[in-house]
């Protein structure tokens, strides 16, 4: 990009980092509560959350944070295709 004085200018550039990790997500077996504690047993299942960040880097490649570019994180339980869909 040129600016309009001659130089160079700066076009910033927006990342998106895909992250993940691990998560236990509880699930409550069939039957009755255990009559001396009143709770359910559960079925521990490990999932992998589908997690990203997207930021904007500046000329040096360095994040840029401030009121006006904020980072913004989310992400889903799901599948790839709801994390494309967010």
């Amino acid at each position: 990009m040129v600016s309009p004085v001659g130089g160079v200018g700066f076009r910033p550039v927006e990342l998106a980092n895909p992250k993940g990790g691990r998560s236990r997500i509880r699930i409550n077996k069939k039957g009755r509560k255990n009559s001396k504690t009143k709770r359910h047993r559960f079925i521990g299942k490990w999932v992998e959350p589908k997690l990203f960040t997207i930021y904007v880097v500046d000329e040096q490649g360095k994040k840029i944070n401030n009121s006006e570019i904020s980072i913004t994180n989310d992400g889903t339980y799901e599948g790839y295709k709801a994390l494309l869909e967010i």
